[in-house]
């Protein structure tokens, strides 16, 4: 089967000339002489995209929609913040009468014969929008969620606040003492489905805290550790940060179950919460009020996201040619992880 890919070979151009040419994408310029070049491959190699109409009658008339999923399927059910924002999705599709016909895992396995057809796509998690393309999906009829490593121009997008969030953070226990402040947090994997790998991108939460720190002149590398995102990885960098001879007065972990290793580990060395070492998290999961102790973290309102998601979605599909980004704002729920620095504490700063 000839593909997209294949036609932008022989146009000698790339697979996201190709898409908006094809497209017809009306924010795009490109030459007479390359747009001939792309509809001449078409013909030879005899191209056929995906996105065309069937003939065949329609069994229902409400729109239909992909969910495309970075995330693998254990990853998903183990991190209460992706199934929020599915929920959210869900929703709100139900609400304006759409389908979710299709759900495809962007993994390396992904073939342009598996996405199919559909009116309108929502992607959650990073990926390279240039290879979203290349399978099929359409800039005008897709919406991006926590895309926030590459530049999006083109697509609508929904994120949270990350950013603004772990700067107010940050501010806010320097104004409370702490000068010596880590970092326990994962990298954010960037899915390239052109060439079936990921792409390793700082954090979102992380950025923050390195540019903040480094102009408050407070930054130290060795107070960042980065890990998986997971509870037995909070578990181990937190250990590593236990390990040496001294430590922050405080932490910003970048998820709860992240946290929840964290808190577990500092709990087995004999040091206390908040007393000898402070900690905020991201999320605000369910069961972070209800650990020990409470944990102070930073709701994102995840199932907004997913609803603001599929808003943007229908808006597209209602004609709305301008692309738009939505900001979700987060809130600190303050429980008692966290407090003013202790100055008694003989191993900090």
């Amino acid at each position: 089967m000839v593909k997209i890919s294949d036609v932008a070979r022989k146009a000698g151009v790339s697979v996201s000339t190709v898409s908006r040419i094809l497209n017809q994408d009306e924010s795009f310029s490109a030459s007479t002489d390359t747009v001939k070049k792309v509809h001449d491959a078409v013909d030879q190699l005899g191209y056929k995209p995906l996105r065309r109409r069937s003939t065949s009658p329609r069994k229902t008339t409400k729109p239909r929609i992909a969910l495309a999923i970075t995330i693998s399927k254990e990853g998903e059910n183990s991190d209460p913040y992706w199934t929020s924002i599915r929920m959210g999705i869900e929703a709100k599709a139900k609400e304006h009468g759409m389908i979710i016909e299709r759900l495809v895992r962007l993994d390396h396995t992904l073939s342009e014969e598996e996405i199919g057809e559909f009116d309108g796509a929502i992607v959650m998690g990073s990926v390279k929008p240039e290879s979203l393309e290349a399978i099929g999906f359409q800039r005008s009829k897709t919406v991006m969620i926590n895309n926030m490593t590459y530049d999006v121009k083109g697509y609508d997008c929904v994120s949270s606040d990350l950013y603004d969030a772990t700067v107010k953070i940050l501010r806010y226990l320097k104004k409370n003492g702490h000068q010596r402040i880590g970092f326990i947090g994962g990298v954010d994997w960037v899915k390239d489905l052109t060439f079936r790998t990921n792409i390793s991108a700082d954090d979102m939460r992380m950025k923050a805290f390195a540019d903040y720190m480094i102009r408050e002149g407070i930054y130290n590398q060795h107070d960042i550790y980065i890990g998986n995102w997971t509870t037995s990885d909070g578990h181990r960098l937190m250990k590593e940060a236990l390990d040496k001879e001294s430590m922050p007065s405080a932490f910003l972990v970048a998820s709860d179950p992240m946290s929840m290793g964290v808190l577990h580990a500092i709990r087995e060395s004999g040091l206390r919460v908040p007393e000898d070492v402070s900690i905020i998290s991201y999320d605000d999961i369910e069961a972070a009020a209800y650990l020990d102790p409470p944990l102070s973290s930073v709701r994102l309102y995840t199932e907004e996201v997913g609803k603001q998601a599929v808003n943007l979605l229908v808006d597209r599909l209602k004609g709305r040619e301008v692309p738009v980004k939505t900001t979700i704002q987060s809130q600190l729920v303050a429980r008692k992880s966290h407090g003013p620095y202790n100055r008694e504490r003989s191993d900090g700063q």
